[in-house]
């Protein structure tokens, strides 16, 4: 039984300590309470939620005992009677470094090597010693499971739906994403990463280009059922230039992409309430004789324009005339903008709550991000009175009377 000598109060396993088989019971911390879930999801069959579920039978085809302690020892013992799997340590390195999002040098660094042979030198041999060579680890097995994709692709039972758009990597390394949506052989939903290239802008002949080579290369020309993309008029230009080399009919195979459109009519009800804007809609509705479809995005397209300014006056006066959201970005870049400002809005936030938040600012490319700076503002609510009561009045760091809330 787990030596209970200290003081420190611990959670005992009632499951285990009543099973007169056990020659173990599992006593764990009581501070941190993954622990115990975790016990009692692996071992006893519950859920997170508390229901119960069938055990998952282990390698030897017997139901766990209940005692992690003891599962862990045949876990050790069986590692120790097996071969070692080289390829199948490969394919877990790989398989970590990608979802996981790691740099190719912290990847084959030394302090990594040293943690995974830490005590299991047989692995050291196999941590890669320079980031080349998780790259070409990367790129084989691409190129490995490439193939299986093509022949799924062959067989799939229904037609093939291909989105696309462009993505800004943390490196500014512009790259276009294309996937393949589509029911395989057994009529199970597949979601496959074709391409991820790199691209130089957004022109729809360098777009269609990028498709064309993408879809002749999976061998799918003839199987494109639909295209969907944002509604940008660059993307409805690129699929008008590839139906003349495959057969895609853009007004009927085009889909868009309806988050993209709830994305635009909420900015645009966000940030569509000064007088600049409703003169600039009522005139383009004037020039269209009143009756034809206006450029849901041209308002919008103006202010983000604004926003790219070089000229910080502009961009504040340009965020002033959205009402109280755009006063509340000011705000927010005024804490932001200085380290001092910074600790003031957190100490002013520890008069009031036990709890420090940073707050969010929003804009760039994360949908949503206007939500949570007003959620986020709503939860500092206090400390942001008085941050902006203490600014609007002092010298060099003064807060322009225009953007208290």
């Amino acid at each position: 039984m787990t030596d209970l000598k200290d003081d420190l109060n611990k959670w005992l396993c009632r499951i285990c300590y009543e099973q007169p088989s056990q020659s173990l019971v599992v006593c764990l911390p009581c501070e941190p309470t993954n622990q115990p879930i975790r016990h009692l999801v692996r071992c006893h069959g519950f859920d997170k939620s508390g229901g119960k579920h069938a055990l998952k039978r282990s390698h030897d085809g017997a139901h766990p005992d209940g005692n992690v302690a003891v599962m862990m020892i045949k876990r050790q013992r069986r590692s120790q009677e097996e071969t070692f799997d080289r390829e199948g340590w490969k394919r877990t390195y790989v398989e970590w470094l990608v979802c996981s999002n790691q740099s190719l040098r912290q990847a084959s660094g030394d302090k990594l090597k040293a943690l995974i042979s830490f005590r299991n030198p047989i692995v050291e041999p196999l941590v890669p010693q320079s980031h080349h060579t998780p790259r070409d680890w990367i790129v084989d097995a691409f190129t490995a499971a490439k193939p299986v994709v093509i022949e799924s692709l062959q067989m799939a039972r229904s037609t093939i739906t291909v989105s696309f758009d462009h993505w800004l990597a943390d490196n500014e390394l512009d790259l276009l994403g294309v996937v393949a949506h589509y029911l395989d052989s057994n009529l199970e939903l597949k979601t496959v990463l074709l391409a991820l290239k790199p691209s130089y802008g957004h022109d729809a002949q360098e777009l269609q280009d990028t498709l064309l080579s993408v879809l002749r290369e999976y061998k799918i020309s003839d199987k494109i059922g639909y295209f969907i993309a944002d509604n940008a008029a660059n993307n409805d230009a690129a699929l008008r230039l590839l139906s003349h080399h495959i057969d895609v009919k853009p007004a009927k195979q085009r889909l868009r992409c309806s988050g993209h459109v709830i994305n635009l009519v909420v900015k645009a009800i966000l940030y569509g309430v000064d007088n600049e804007c409703m003169l600039d809609a009522a005139l383009s509705e004037a020039d269209h004789g009143g009756d034809s479809e206006l450029d849901d995005t041209s308002t919008v397209s103006k202010f983000e324009a604004a926003l790219r300014s070089k000229d910080e006056a502009s961009r504040l006066d340009a965020w002033r005339r959205k009402g109280p959201i755009g006063k509340l970005h000011n705000l927010i870049v005024h804490i932001k903008s200085g380290s001092a400002r910074r600790r003031f809005f957190e100490a002013k936030q520890g008069e009031t709550d036990t709890r420090l938040y940073r707050v969010i600012v929003n804009g760039g490319v994360r949908w949503n991000s206007a939500c949570e700076m007003v959620e986020r503002a709503f939860q500092v609510k206090d400390a942001l009175q008085l941050y902006q009561e203490h600014f609007r009045s002092s010298g060099t760091d003064r807060l322009d009377n225009r953007d208290c809330l």
